[in-house]
């Protein structure tokens, strides 16, 4: 049976953090100084958790 997938919806989980304001490099630049971290909204951490 072939499905019909004609559209993806997203659901936004959380926000990220970085110090960048407009424009964020492609490749990870060792050297930024700053914050940078995911916040999930909390009823997904379990779920995504490491166990």
């Amino acid at each position: 049976m072939e499905e019909d997938f004609t559209s993806i919806k997203f659901k936004k989980i959380g926000i990220k953090k970085t110090p960048y304001i407009n424009d964020a490099p492609y490749q990870p630049v060792k050297e930024d100084k700053g914050k940078f971290c995911i916040v999930l909204d909390g009823k997904y951490v379990e779920g995504l958790a490491k166990h």
